[in-house]
């Protein structure tokens, strides 16, 4: 898609790189990252899905493929906890063109092996926002660097979609 933009003042040529060139930049060329975490990505996803529509819209329309497209975030939140089926890495919730509510939950992961049922749990917490009334769609995404999607498949499949990232 060569769309292009920056993050915190570092320009990028595509914005489908971003992670992965923004790291690159602050662990290769300038040398004061030692270590990126899952965090790490969590809050800077988070923080783009607010603060540019072309990347939320973009990252978004990678798990909707083939629907209504992107109209409005409504919100993007981290960390997001159910007492039964466990946590959300982030839950994005927006409106698409068709005016239906609709979120994307997104796990992300580095090298950390899955949890039990994880990816299942992600289904089942989509489920129940939609009984809940909190959105009428879901989909589940995972973000992962290649390696760890090809080395996890089995798990990894469970998810609507998935987008591979080069951080390590």
């Amino acid at each position: 898609m060569g769309l292009s933009g920056s993050i915190f003042g570092v320009s990028v040529k595509g914005i489908d790189e971003t992670a992965n060139t923004f790291f690159e930049y602050l662990m290769e060329e300038l040398q004061i990252l030692e270590v990126v975490r899952e965090r790490d990505v969590d809050l800077l996803l988070l923080e783009e899905f607010h603060v540019s529509q072309e990347f939320f819209s973009w990252f978004v329309g990678q798990g909707y493929k083939n629907e209504p497209s992107v109209s409005k975030l409504i919100k993007a939140c981290h960390s997001v906890m159910d007492s039964e089926l466990g946590e959300s890495d982030l839950v994005v919730q927006f409106y698409n063109s068709n005016n239906q509510k609709c979120a994307l939950l997104i796990e992300n992961k580095i090298d950390a092996i899955p949890q039990p049922n994880q990816a299942q749990r992600y289904q089942e917490r989509g489920a129940k926002g939609v009984e809940e009334g909190n959105w009428e769609i879901f989909k589940t995404c995972i973000v992962a660097p290649k390696k760890y999607l090809q080395s996890k498949s089995t798990e990894a499949i469970i998810y609507d979609a998935w987008t591979c990232r080069r951080l390590i």
